[in-house]
């Protein structure tokens, strides 16, 4: 045959898990923790970072493989390869992680996408409907909508708020959250009250000067990071028009719906 004979070889992927605050990632800090994390290969597709901070901040990672590979002590993940002329290699590759001591759960794309889906359907069958003798501002009107549901992260079942951007600022921030749940209160107002409690649930209590914290002030952003201690976080109660916004919202939420509970 004028075939050339397959040749074994081998394909490596490096996994490197950082664990990296996203204050750190956004440069809010001078310094960079450095972070190594225990590596464990439970089983021949899959490996497992395991990590606990200086904090006691615990976070765990996981990366299946639908091929069994060797662990190379650098972190790579050598995957064995011989192919015929004209034959392809397909590698699949599942990441998940998890905060604190639960169990990582891999992502199961098809589940995902159906539950987004789901998600979203019910988000739009709740919204009033406006339509308009203009396509154009009707697509505008639907894009907008579903863009504000990819924005709202959940606090507690009663709360939540707009995050202010993805992908950095995936939090509750104080006059972000307001003003889009302000803009946002024709079409939903149940999400203006539940702004309103997730803010009143970080409300300042005592006077802190690293974190700004003062009595009755609304905060700036919240986070859930390793260097996002509220005591410590010298941006946790960094603003001024956030505590102002808060009645702002309050009262329109109140005149629009006169929902006193």
């Amino acid at each position: 045959s004028s075939r050339t004979p397959r040749m074994p070889g081998f394909i490596s992927v490096r996994l490197r898990f950082d664990f990296a605050d996203v204050a750190e990632v956004r440069a809010m800090f001078q310094d960079r923790w450095e972070r190594i994390p225990a590596l464990s290969r439970p089983d021949p597709h899959t490996l497992r970072a395991d990590y606990v901070g200086r904090t006691g901040f615990r976070a765990s990672a996981k990366a299946r493989c639908d091929r069994p590979f060797r662990l190379e002590a650098d972190g790579r993940l050598v995957f064995p390869v011989a192919l015929e002329p004209d034959e392809s290699f397909t590698l699949h590759l599942w990441i998940g992680a998890v905060v604190g001591e639960g169990e990582v759960r891999l992502p199961e794309p098809i589940a995902a996408e159906r539950g987004l889906d789901q998600a979203v359907a019910a988000w739009r069958s709740a919204l009033p409907r406006i339509e308009t003798d203009d396509d154009g501002v009707n697509a505008l009107l639907a894009r907008s909508a579903d863009d504000l549901r990819a924005l709202w992260t959940w606090g507690t079942p009663r709360s939540g708020a707009f995050a202010a951007g993805i992908p950095h600022f995936v939090a509750c921030f104080g006059r972000d959250s307001l003003i889009a749940a302000y803009e946002f209160l024709m079409m939903g107002p149940p999400y203006a009250a539940r702004t309103l409690r997730e803010l009143a649930r970080y409300q300042g209590r005592k006077v802190n000067l690293v974190s700004e914290e003062e009595p009755g002030k609304i905060l700036h952003e919240v986070r859930g990071g390793e260097r996002s201690d509220p005591e410590h976080y010298p941006f946790f109660y960094a603003t001024t028009d956030a505590s102002l916004l808060f009645p702002v919202l309050l009262d329109a939420y109140l005149a629009w719906t006169g929902d006193l509970d």
